[in-house]
């Protein structure tokens, strides 16, 4: 980490651990979280590694096509993914899809695919309607 001699306020990595072996890249994600709290900057890293980006950083922009489509928190991202692709991207655990079977105002109710459950959801002013696939938030407790 030469670059952390002249002490800038910004420290940009591109893909800095993916020429290690399995067992050296974790423990360079140990390093590196404790350098930049240790030093206290900025760092913007560039992975396609998501278990990488999920573990090192503070928040986390994924970007499809060259266009930011979500940017938050591990844990946002995983529990609340915005589209499909974050959905994917970050992990398939989180994936549930259902069906719209009945709602009224604001309250959906959705029949969840692959079990007997169903689940009530808040949704926009305009839900979807009719028997309609839909992608359930990935935070459910059935």
């Amino acid at each position: 980490m030469r670059a952390l001699v002249f002490k800038p306020t910004l420290l940009l990595l591109d893909e800095p651990l993916s020429n290690l072996d399995a067992k050296l890249r974790e423990e360079m994600q140990v390093e590196l979280r404790a350098i930049q709290k240790n030093v206290g900057i900025t760092t913007i890293m560039v992975t396609h590694d998501q278990a990488e980006a999920l573990s090192i950083c503070d928040r986390i922009a994924i970007v499809d096509k060259g266009r930011i489509v979500q940017l938050g928190t591990p844990r946002a991202l995983y529990d609340l993914p915005a589209t499909d692709f974050v959905a994917t991207f970050v992990g398939r655990t989180n994936r549930l899809t259902g069906r719209l079977v009945g709602g009224s105002g604001d309250e959906l109710t959705a029949s969840v695919d692959a079990t007997d459950a169903q689940v009530r959801l808040r949704a926009p002013a305009d839900p979807v309607s009719g028997d309609q696939k839909i992608l359930l938030p990935g935070r459910l407790h059935i």
